[in-house]
C-alpha cells in the first residue's frame, strides 16, 4: 500500500472513532450526564484491575481457537505471538465499520503478513475463527432465552430480540450449509464473475490489473481448500469452540464486574445471555458496533435488571472501554511489532 492509501486508511479509521466516540456521547447526554458521572465516581479502583485482567483472559481464550485453525492448515505459532496475531484481528474488528463482517479482508491480511501465507490462506484462518466464535455465542443466547423464559422474566421486547437473534442465527446457518454443499459451483462461479469484473475495469478506468484467470482461480481453490482441511478435523474444531466458550464466558464476566465496579452484583447468569445477545448488533456501519451494541446492551440490561438507567450508561463505558478501547490499543501494538519484526 502506498503513502496515499495509508493516509487514506488512517483518516478514515479517525474520523470512524470519532464518529463512535459522538454517538457514545449522544447517549450519555440523552441518559444525562452528571448522573452517569455520579454513577462513575463510585467505581472501585481494585475491581478496575481485575476486569483488565479478564479481558487479557478473553483475548488469550480467543488467540488459542486461531491457534487451532493455524495449526491444522501448517501454519503453527508460538502462543505469544499468536496473541499478538489475534490481537491485531480485534484491532480489524474494532476499526471498521460492520465490526467482523467488514473487517474480514484486513484482518485476512494481517494474519497472511504475520504467518507468511498467502492472502487466501489468511481469509480462511479468519473466516474459520470468526464461524468458531459464532457457535458458543448462539448456544449461550439459546440457553438464557429458555433460562428467562421458565422464570417468565423476559419482556415482550426482549422476547422479539431473543426470537430475531435466533432467526438470523437459523439464516446464517442455512446460507452457510448452502454455500458449502455448493462450494465447488460458488467457487467457479466467483472467479468468472471476478475475471470479468477486472476485464470491465481494465477497459473502463485507467487500472492495469493483470491476473490472469487462472490465477484467479488457484486462489479461489486454496482458500475452499482451507476451509475443507479444517472441516475435516472435528476433533480440533472442538478444542476450538471449547476455548471460544471460555472467552465468551470471560467476556460475561467483564459485563458483570463493569456492573459490580459501581456497586451493583446483577444475577450471574444475566450476562451470559445479554453479550451473546447485543454482539449481534455489532453490524452497525460505525467501528466497533458504536450505537447499535451498545443500545442493545442498555435495552438488555434495563429489561433483565433492576440497576437505574444512569448506572448502566455508566457501567457500559466501563465495559467498553474495556473491551473496545484497551483491545485496540493493544491490537494496535500488536500490528506494530508483527511488522516490525518482517523488516
Amino acid at each position: 500500500m502506498d503513502a496515499r492509501g495509508r493516509k487514506v486508511n488512517v483518516r478514515s479509521v479517525v474520523l470512524g472513532l470519532l464518529a463512535s466516540v459522538l454517538v457514545l456521547g449522544v447517549i450519555v447526554s440523552l441518559v444525562g450526564v452528571s448522573a452517569v458521572v455520579a454513577a462513575l465516581d463510585a467505581a472501585k479502583p481494585g475491581v478496575i484491575v481485575v476486569i483488565v485482567v479478564t479481558v487479557l483472559l478473553w483475548l488469550t481464550a480467543w488467540s488459542s481457537a486461531l491457534h487451532v485453525v493455524l495449526s491444522v492448515l501448517g501454519y503453527p505459532q508460538s502462543r505469544f505471538r499468536t496473541l499478538l496475531v489475534y490481537s491485531s484481528i480485534v484491532f480489524a474488528n474494532s476499526v471498521t465499520p460492520f465490526a467482523q463482517a467488514g473487517a474480514e479482508p484486513l484482518a485476512a491480511l494481517f494474519v497472511s503478513r504475520a504467518t507468511d501465507a498467502e492472502y487466501e490462506t489468511g481469509l480462511s484462518v479468519v473466516v474459520s475463527v470468526d464461524t468458531i466464535n459464532l457457535l458458543p455465542s448462539v448456544g449461550f443466547a439459546a440457553i438464557g432465552f429458555a433460562y428467562f423464559a421458565v422464570r417468565s422474566a423476559l419482556n415482550p421486547r426482549l422476547e422479539l430480540a431473543v426470537v430475531l437473534f435466533l432467526t438470523v442465527a437459523v439464516v446464517v446457518a442455512a446460507v452457510a450449509l448452502f454455500a458449502w454443499r455448493a462450494r465447488d459451483t460458488l467457487a467457479a462461479s466467483l472467479v468468472g464473475a471476478l475475471s470479468s469484473l477486472l476485464d470491465t475495469l481494465n477497459r473502463r478506468t485507467s487500472l492495469d490489473i493483470d491476473r490472469p484467470e487462472r490465477e484467479l482461480e488457484r486462489r479461489v481453490t486454496l482458500f475452499v481448500s482451507n476451509v475443507e482441511r479444517i472441516a475435516r478435523t472435528p476433533r480440533l474444531l472442538a478444542v476450538g469452540v471449547f476455548f471460544s466458550a471460555v472467552g465468551w464466558l470471560f467476556l460475561a464476566v467483564t459485563l458483570w464486574l463493569s456492573l459490580y465496579s459501581l456497586g451493583y452484583a446483577i444475577p450471574v447468569e444475566a450476562p451470559l445471555f445479554i453479550v451473546p445477545l447485543a454482539m449481534t448488533a455489532s453490524v452497525t456501519p460505525l467501528p466497533g458496533g458504536f450505537g447499535g451494541v451498545d443500545a442493545a446492551y442498555i435495552l438488555l440490561l434495563g429489561g433483565l435488571t433492576n440497576v437505574p438507567l444512569p448506572s448502566i450508561t455508566a457501567a457500559l463505558l466501563v465495559y467498553r472501554a474495556a473491551t473496545y478501547l484497551l483491545p485496540i490499543v493493544l491490537g494496535g501494538t500488536a500490528v506494530t511489532i508483527l511488522e516490525t519484526s518482517r523488516r
